[in-house]
């Protein structure tokens, strides 16, 4: 019997290894991501008086503006971020129209157009 106890278990990927693989996953989904956002928002056009729908599009954006910079894209979060604060003014409105979107939505156009992968 040895009196060392049991050998260490080996060591596990490193930080940097799984914020690089966390990294190439949102990279990986941030093509779906922005066209989940192109069909909210052309939700949100279509019947504007959907709450849960904007909702929904503010957050996906306010939460594409905080990843992207985490990993790198900070044009892309300060455009998602604009697009955040544009939404903020939307939802603001007491009664909305499809064209209260407009100029959120081609914000979003451009930043489609413009994304890796895009």
């Amino acid at each position: 019997m040895s009196a060392e106890g049991p050998s260490p278990a080996a060591p596990g990927p490193s930080f940097e290894e799984r914020f690089a693989a966390l990294e190439r996953e949102w990279r990986q989904l941030l093509p779906a991501k922005l066209q989940e956002a192109l069909r909210r928002m052309q939700a949100c056009r279509t019947d504007p008086a959907d709450a849960a729908e904007l909702e929904e599009l503010h957050r996906l954006l306010h939460t594409l503006a905080g990843s992207a910079g985490t990993f790198g894209l900070h044009d892309l979060g300060s455009v998602a971020r604009a697009i955040e604060h544009e939404l903020d003014r939307v939802m603001a409105l007491p009664a909305r129209s499809g064209a209260d979107f407009d100029a959120a939505d081609r914000a979003l156009q451009a930043l489609v157009a413009s994304a890796p992968g895009g």
